[in-house]
């Protein structure tokens, strides 16, 4: 397939390879590309009438919209020009071209009081993001019903440290003393497997909302100790404390487990969860545990 990625710098696309798929790789980026990808075209996605220009260049066979502003990188209303009216005017102009259509969604449409969710789960956001990203999805199926709307949950890799983990190993370096959250449970997923699962379900036809994320389910606090360990980052009781979200702020959706049934039945290989992906780093590293 010839793949249109939209939002080809973001965290996530910094893992797309252009010798790691089968399929023809077209990334945009709205000012500067990512080094390492042979083919990429500028798009500014709240343009919304740069569309057809791109998709009558490209004519891609499958589009997966992964662009996206996340919490503090932008005002409300520009952060819902990306995430829903961007690609809600993507998911019409490929549904008008037969173009396959995958919008990269979020835990965060879930208020976190009802776990687990269901793949078709209806949105309960309670925070900016997670309502752009509700509205998003609702933008896709409302232009497109056969598209797929894909809820993740924090994305991780062991090749460029994450943007959370990145945060709190440059407060500790400078002394501070982080406070996470011990309620706040999700299913984290590693950035290859979760650019395996969108390239698979480009060419699969499932419509709808659909869970994908790691198979194991963790607390905010356990899971930053994994990643602040494997990383080289020093902590000790006393530089890194626990306790729940609401001492410190609201707006945190705590129980974001999400029912894998549809992702386990249709990938040909679901996400794993944290500690297996560590464990076989370990083994292909260092041939032990």
């Amino acid at each position: 397939m010839r793949i249109l990625w939209i939002g080809g710098t973001g965290y996530l696309s910094r893992h797309l390879s252009d010798d790691a798929t089968r399929h023809e790789l077209v990334s945009t980026y709205r000012s500067t590309p990512l080094p390492g990808l042979r083919h990429s075209i500028p798009l500014d996605v709240t343009e919304v009438d740069a569309f057809p220009r791109v998709f009558d260049l490209i004519q891609p066979d499958a589009v997966i919209y992964a662009a996206a502003l996340n919490p503090g990188a932008g005002t409300e209303d520009e952060m819902f020009a990306v995430n829903a009216t961007g690609a809600g005017e993507a998911a019409r102009q490929a549904h008008e071209r037969g173009i396959r259509f995958v919008y990269v969604s979020t835990d965060h449409v879930h208020a976190g009081t009802h776990a687990p969710y269901a793949d078709d789960a209806a949105p309960t956001p309670i925070n900016v993001y997670g309502r752009t990203k509700a509205a998003g999805e609702a933008h896709v199926l409302d232009a497109d019903p056969g598209a797929c709307c894909v809820r993740t949950s924090l994305i991780y890799s062991l090749e460029h440290i994450d943007r959370g983990t990145g945060a709190f190993a440059r407060r500790l370096n400078a002394g501070e003393t982080l406070y996470l959250f011990d309620d706040a449970i999700r299913q984290p997923v590693e950035a290859n497997q979760f650019i395996a699962a969108l390239f698979e379900l480009a060419g699969h036809d499932y419509a709808g909302s659909i869970n994908v994320a790691g198979s194991t389910s963790l607390n905010r606090t356990r899971f930053a100790q994994l990643m602040l360990t494997f990383w080289g980052v020093p902590y000790n009781n006393q530089t890194l404390t626990s306790g729940p979200a609401s001492a410190v702020t609201t707006g945190t959706p705590l129980d974001l487990r999400l029912d894998l049934t549809a992702a386990k039945r249709i990938l040909s290989q679901p996400p794993s969860g944290v500690e297996r992906v560590l464990a076989a780093y370990a083994v292909s590293k260092f041939g032990t545990l």
